[in-house]
């Protein structure tokens, strides 16, 4: 007698609702909670008094300030420059997810603010990532990243020198250092004067 074994299928074509509870989607040390500590603390008032909405003349609601900028810190810290990019993680990402409280933020938004408020943000970035490293949450390790290409020989002696010529560049950029955001590139890079 050979019967049918009973299968619980998958069923993809399904839609479910769930309970989300915000709070616990990262944990208690993720980078992004320290990230919007740390952005919290700064002096963001130049940001809200741009917004040209209010209680008393109306219009749409704008996003806070404090979200937008933590969440292209966060971005910038795992390596994200697109706002399409950052939109998207919205969308699944946890750490992205807790930042915005499930909210959906456009990528116009998150790219019209970094492109408006570039100089407000280039001072910022330089405090927030002073903050970040007091705080031993970050190290300066990695300067920039550019596009540099190196001929692909590993000897020994050429990596001496690519050590040396990193060397050389770390201590140019040392104390005068300020960072900007590159706004073709979608990118923080460090900006010094010469």
């Amino acid at each position: 007698m050979s019967s049918k074994p009973l299968i619980r299928y998958v069923n993809r074509q399904q839609m479910s609702w769930r309970a989300v509870d915000v709070e616990r989607l990262i944990g208690e040390e993720h980078p992004a909670r320290a990230i919007w500590t740390v952005v919290g603390r700064l002096d963001l008032s130049p940001f809200y008094r741009a917004i040209e909405s209010s209680a008393e003349e109306g219009g749409r609601p704008a996003f806070d300030p404090h979200l937008l900028i933590s969440l292209w810190v966060y971005a910038y810290s795992q390596g994200i420059g697109s706002a399409r990019e950052v939109a998207r993680r919205c969308e699944f990402d946890p750490a992205f997810q807790w930042l915005t409280g499930l909210e959906e933020v456009n990528y116009h938004t998150l790219a019209d603010f970094r492109v408006a408020k570039q100089k407000e943000l280039d001072e910022l970035f330089t405090q927030v990532l002073a903050a970040l490293s007091q705080e031993g949450l970050i190290t300066l390790e990695q300067v920039m990243q550019d596009g540099t290409k190196i001929k692909a020989q590993a000897s020994t002696s050429k990596g001496a020198v690519l050590s040396q010529s990193t060397s050389r560049y770390r201590a140019f950029l040392a104390p005068s250092c300020k960072i900007e955001v590159c706004p073709k590139r979608s990118a923080i890079r460090p900006r010094c004067p010469r």
